[in-house]
């Protein structure tokens, strides 16, 4: 069963919606509370979704900057 759920968590990745995945495998580590494979997906999924964060921050904060010199 813990297959099921890292390939549905996997394939909602897949399709862009992080979000979703992480849901999903927050779902399987609750099912599966034992299963070390459910749990390292859902770290990997958790240091991505973090990973995206800080780039979309940085990529605002520098766009925004750029907003900032163009008006001045």
């Amino acid at each position: 069963m813990k297959k099921g759920w890292i390939a549905a968590a996997r394939v909602e990745e897949v399709a862009g919606k992080l979000v979703d995945a992480r849901a999903i495998i927050q779902s399987g580590c609750e099912a599966c509370p034992k299963s070390e494979a459910v749990w390292l997906e859902a770290a990997r999924l958790n240091v991505l979704f973090f990973l995206f964060f800080l780039f979309s921050l940085f990529h605002f904060f520098f766009f925004f900057q750029k907003r900032i010199n163009f008006i001045k």
